[in-house]
Parts: C-alpha cells; sequence; structure tokens
C-alpha cells in the first residue's frame, strides 16, 4: 500500500471509532439531563457524544480526496457509487425495520419503515441521514468533476484555479453559515453544505507543505507539520468540547453544535493534515512512535477497519441498541456514564467489526454487508 492509501486507512478508522462514541454518548446526554449539573461529567460525556464532529467531516473529506478530479464516465461513477452505497443500504434498512419489530417491539408500518429509511431523528434508523447526505455530496462531486474535465480540455491551469475558487468559496460559505447569514433550516441544504468537506478532502490531501519557506526565515517540514497539527487537533477539540459543554449545563440539556464552524474546520483539517504527513515524518523525535504506529502487523489491523468501516457504520447500531434493550436497562446504565462509556466502545466496535468481518467472508452477502 502507498503512503497515500495508508494515511486515508488510519483516519477512516478513526473517523467510525468516533462515530460510535458519539452514539454511545448519545445514551447519556439525551436521557439523563442531570449529568449537567456536574461539569467534570459533563465533560467527560460530550467529550464522546461530540465526537461525531471529528467522523462526519472527516469520512466526507476521504470521499471528495478520492474522488474529485477522477476520469469517470457519469455512467460508470453512478454505477460504483450505486453498489459500494445504495445495495448496502437497502439491506441494512431491511434488517433494521426487522430490528424495530423484533427487539424494540415498534409497530411494523409504512410509517415507521419510511422513517427508518429516510433518517428519521429519534428513530432506529437515525443513522441512514448519512446516506442521503453522502449521495448528495457524490452528486456534487459529479458536477465538479464534469466542470474539471470540461475546463482542462480548453484554458490552461484550469484545474489549480478552479480548486482553488471552489476551496475559498467553501471557506466563505462556513463563515456565512457560522454567522447565521446562511440559514439550514431544510435537510436539502443541510447536505448540500458538506459538499465543501469533499472539496476541503481533496484541496489538503493534494496540498504541499513540505520545505515551506515563509520569507526565507520560516522553513517547515514534515515533523513541524505533525507537531502543529497534532496540537491544533487536540486544543480545537477540547476548545470546542468546552463550549458545547457550557451550553449545555447553562441549557440544563444537551446543546448540539454544527458541523460547519471554524473551530470544527480547524481541528478536522488538522486530524487530516497529522495523518497525511506522519507517515513521512520518520526521524529521531518520531521514530519509535512512527515504528510502532506503522508496523506491518498494525498496518494489516487498520486496514482490514478501514475497508470495513461503511459496515462498521450500519452495524454498530444495531449492537449499541441490543445491548440496551436485552441487558443495560435494567443496570440502570444511564447514571454511570464513567464506567459503561469505556465498556461500550470496546464491545460495540469489536463486536460490530468481527460481525462485519464474518459477514464478509460469505458468499453474495459480502456483497451488501459494506466492506469494500
Amino acid at each position: 500500500m502507498s503512503n497515500r492509501e495508508i494515511y486515508f486507512d488510519y483516519i477512516r478508522t478513526l473517523a467510525i471509532i468516533t462515530i460510535i462514541c458519539c452514539h454511545i454518548g448519545a445514551e447519556f446526554v439525551l436521557k439523563n439531563p442531570k449529568i449537567f449539573i456536574d461539569f467534570k461529567l459533563s465533560y467527560f460525556v460530550i467529550f464522546f457524544s461530540a465526537a461525531n464532529f471529528i467522523g462526519i467531516p472527516l469520512f466526507v473529506m476521504i470521499s471528495g480526496a478520492l474522488l474529485i478530479n477522477k476520469d469517470y464516465t457519469i455512467k460508470t461513477f453512478i454505477k460504483k457509487r450505486f453498489n459500494r452505497v445504495f445495495i448496502p443500504f437497502i439491506f441494512w434498512a431491511i434488517i433494521y425495520i426487522i430490528f424495530s419489530k423484533l427487539v424494540m417491539n415498534r409497530k411494523l408500518s409504512f410509517d415507521n419503515s419510511i422513517d427508518i429509511i429516510l433518517g428519521t431523528s429519534g428513530k432506529i434508523g437515525t443513522i441512514f441521514w448519512f446516506i442521503w447526505m453522502i449521495l448528495i455530496v457524490y452528486t456534487g462531486i459529479l458536477i465538479i468533476n464534469k466542470i474539471l474535465e470540461y475546463g482542462k480540455s480548453r484554458y490552461p491551469n484550469f484545474e489549480s484555479k478552479f480548486i482553488n475558487i471552489l476551496t475559498l468559496a467553501s471557506l466563505l460559505v462556513y463563515i456565512l453559515v457560522s454567522l447565521g447569514i446562511i440559514p439550514y433550516s431544510s435537510k436539502i441544504i443541510y447536505y448540500i453544505l458538506f459538499i465543501p468537506y469533499a472539496i476541503f478532502g481533496y484541496y489538503i490531501s493534494n496540498l504541499d507543505l513540505e520545505n515551506l519557506n515563509i520569507k526565507g526565515k520560516l522553513k517547515f517540514n514534515s515533523q513541524h507539520i505533525v507537531v502543529i497539527s497534532l496540537i491544533l487537533s487536540v486544543l480545537g477539540y477540547l476548545l470546542f468540547i468546552g463550549n458545547v459543554v457550557l451550553n449545555s449545563i447553562d441549557a440544563g440539556k444537551y446543546i448540539e453544535a454544527n458541523y460547519f464552524t471554524f473551530i470544527v474546520m480547524v481541528f478536522t483539517f488538522s486530524i487530516f493534515l497529522f495523518f497525511k504527513y506522519f507517515t513521512n515524518s520518520e526521524g529521531k523525535y518520531f521514530e519509535r512512535f512512527y515504528n510502532s504506529l506503522y508496523s506491518e502487523r498494525l498496518k494489516k489491523t487498520i486496514y482490514s477497519i478501514s475497508i470495513s468501516s461503511f459496515g462498521i457504520y450500519f452495524v454498530h447500531f444495531l449492537v449499541l441498541k441490543f445491548l440496551k434493550y436485552e441487558f443495560l436497562q435494567d443496570l440502570n446504565f444511564i447514571h454511570h456514564p464513567i464506567f459503561w462509556t469505556p465498556i461500550l466502545l470496546v464491545t460495540v466496535f469489536f463486536t460490530s467489526w468481527f460481525i462485519v468481518y464474518i459477514l464478509s467472508k460469505i458468499p453474495y452477502v459480502n456483497k451488501i454487508s459494506g466492506v469494500e
């Protein structure tokens, strides 16, 4: 595997883990408002429940990095995305509908099934909002690719100019959203607003910051970028969580932020840059850490998780809800988040990964398991 493939695998793995963290944390912040009486406990729980603000943008950024400026015909692009996303989605949507009846004792009705398929908030199928969002992002990518294809054949340097304009325009859009100038009350607008993350992913994946020289005085190599991006990632996320905690404590309930703010961009971009440049930052400062993080055994494990990440996304929510309805409710678990959060994270993640791995080995089922 090339370095580019390796760092995408590590980002995908982090992204799916953060999404699992989010859904585990949500069980506590949405069902136990008393948590917001205690600042430290609030910070601990929201640290997990808000982790989707890492995972979702990273997944979209990877899609942009891998799909923008690729020479697919419209037919090939749609076929690949349909087989990759929509067919597994239909399979898992059916499983979710059956699960809601057998495990959650929900009424098996047309309306309930549609709510699940559409990813209606508060329903067992709430995770499916991501499918409709990513399909809209793919549509945006297809349009961008067609414009690039047309422009590159007619104008010199069209590609770099167009991508730079798109990136600046995307930043401007997010600034306007942060200021409340661009509303996103409708789902369609909300989903469209994720397209800039795909553009950012392509831009950053092709950005060369190594040996950056500012006015002949400041010089950056990959190790400098790794350190700076790591610091920005950690500090950015901790500050973001702190703001969510304070808002939630004031309101006495969980107040969710949004994906389209400056601070979310800072820590997601920084995480992307960290993994991109860490693959090239062997040296005296990182040698031991690099050798352990990129050992052949760990790379194979990360690769397995990465190609299973879409399937894990579908499975993990069922595993979590099954544990909740069959075992955890009698244990009054929502009042003990510090004890149950790490246990649930390990249990849900490894169980989901194992289920997807087994499904990927079964003929025909492997096509709809969500594994690449």
